[in-house]
């Protein structure tokens, strides 16, 4: 049985991973996932409850490095259906954030999911040894 620590040190060292993808590891028990599916869903989980940009500085500094248009932020907004008297920058930033995340998570859960196959099959032999 792997512990927690074995399996993030494992998964970090053979995947390239983006900054969410990385917390989600350190977050989550992903000892526990079992399924492709699940991983999925837990990143989806852990994204939308973890994108939000608070304070005013914080959200004007994300939008001005990575939006300075407001083009995607305010296509993103359109997308679900925000009206626009309701924005502001945080949310605009929230909602670019977590475009920026889903997008970083949908690009890196297939290659964590295969690395955490890997070193279970991998310890299930050597479990196997044991024997």
């Amino acid at each position: 049985m792997e512990t927690k620590q074995t399996l993030i040190d494992y998964v970090k060292e053979n995947c390239s991973l983006s900054g969410i993808s990385e917390n989600f590891l350190m977050d989550v028990d992903i000892e526990d996932i079992e399924s492709e599916d699940d991983l999925y869903n837990s990143g989806i989980d852990y994204i939308n409850e973890n994108s939000d940009i608070i304070y005013y500085n914080r959200a004007i500094e994300f939008l001005h490095k990575n939006d300075p248009s407001l083009m995607e932020a305010f296509e993103c907004a359109d997308e679900l259906g925000y009206d626009v008297k309701s924005l502001n920058s945080e949310i605009l930033a929230s909602l670019l954030n977590a475009k920026y995340n889903l997008n970083d998570w949908s690009n890196d859960y297939q290659s964590i999911w295969e690395t955490m196959e890997e070193y279970r099959s991998n310890n299930d032999e050597d479990d196997d040894d044991d024997e």
